[in-house]
């Protein structure tokens, strides 16, 4: 699955024109009074204004082997987020290594290296070193509601997990993070609460184009 665009909600549409852009350095694609647009690699982060939005959690792919790199990179510009004493989180059963921020809206972002997703060459570290949008969390009360809703649409390979607390849907290149948040109620590493909040994503799996919004009230996707 890969992530083309991603439209996510903020109350604070300057303030997260000035972090994405200014601290960031990623490409403004296009701004106005609604919304804006940076260039992730491959893929588009578009933020549009809403009066109230809760903090979500997504990732971005960044080349495996320049992990450690990114470190010293996100350092220059953020705070980053621990568990314990480590600024790198190793999740050996994915075969990938991580790193976590929060932006304005205290969304907590992740940049994730996987062995299994090819970089773009880079020798060194950069905002232009990301190569796309690779996950999204998808908090609710019902995983299989949620996993059913999105079936409807377009079929998904589970890549690890169940329907009982965390279900990791799609293939490395691009995942829907679903959590059951009575079950699992937070997120790692921060363990703040994992809310249900709304959004457009537009992929592509196998070729074909999918274009869909997640409706937090219900708790599941609809074809857009």
């Amino acid at each position: 699955m890969k992530i083309q665009k991603l439209y996510l909600n903020t109350p604070q549409l300057e303030e997260q024109l000035q972090f994405y852009k200014n601290i960031l350095g990623l490409p403004l694609n296009y701004k106005n009074e609604t919304s804006i647009a940076f260039q992730i690699g491959q893929s588009e982060l578009i933020f549009q204004h809403s009066e109230e939005s809760k903090p979500y959690h997504f990732a971005l792919n960044i080349p495996f082997e320049l992990v450690e790199q990114a470190v010293e990179w996100v350092k220059e510009r953020v705070v980053i987020l621990k568990e314990a004493d480590s600024d790198i989180q190793d999740f050996s059963a994915w075969k990938a290594k991580a790193i976590y921020f929060y932006d304005k809206d205290e969304n907590i972002v992740e940049l994730i290296g996987r062995e299994d997703v090819k970089g773009n060459g880079d020798k060194n570290f950069s905002a232009a070193s990301i190569i796309s949008i690779s996950e999204i969390g998808v908090p609710s009360t019902a995983i299989e509601k949620v996993y059913q809703s999105l079936s409807q649409v377009i079929e998904l390979p589970i890549y690890d997990g169940s329907f009982h607390r965390f279900c990791a849907v799609g293939d490395p290149e691009g995942l829907f993070i679903c959590i059951n948040n009575e079950k699992k109620g937070t997120w790692f590493p921060t363990e703040d609460s994992a809310l249900s909040s709304g959004f457009k994503i537009d992929f592509l799996e196998k070729g074909k184009e999918v274009k869909m919004v997640y409706n937090e009230k219900e708790g599941l996707f609809e074809k857009q």
